[in-house]
């Protein structure tokens, strides 16, 4: 089963899944969630980069980052 290696503090966005996500010309190793705020100006994606609170991206263009 695969599961988040970081920790995420809303229990209502889901888990997708582990991905590489290309950030500053790297490829990191990242925790992908659908963003649970689903209105029309929020972002349907979160890229979970670490454990520190501050350390995502949200996006709507995940091609962008993969």
């Amino acid at each position: 089963m695969i599961k988040p290696q970081f920790k995420h503090d809303c229990e209502n966005c889901k888990f997708v899944g582990n991905i590489f996500s290309r950030i500053y010309k790297k490829k990191i190793e990242s925790d992908l969630y659908l963003n649970c705020d689903i209105s029309e100006f929020a972002s349907k994606y979160i890229i979970r980069l670490s454990d520190d609170g501050s350390d995502y991206i949200t996006t709507s263009n995940l091609a962008e980052y993969i």
